[in-house]
């Protein structure tokens, strides 16, 4: 199936949709930053206030197919 980033996170006329990217040297790169990232007590602090709904929010994974 092909849908939309409205689509799929179900966007309301009220909401609008966010799209950011990181990018790593490679995957163990990624998986050590990300660790870090989720053991920092202030991540842990901002998400009980957040106003994002972290229920709707996709994640994804990309491989590099064209690089200058």
């Amino acid at each position: 199936n092909v849908t939309s980033f409205p689509q799929a996170v179900g966007l309301e006329p009220d909401e609008i949709v966010y799209c950011s990217y990181a990018t790593y040297r490679d995957r163990a790169h990624r998986d050590q930053v990300m660790a870090l990232v989720m053991a920092d007590p202030r991540l842990t602090d901002m998400m009980k206030d957040s106003p994002a709904n972290m229920q709707r929010m996709i994640w994804g994974g990309f491989k590099t197919m064209v690089s200058s």
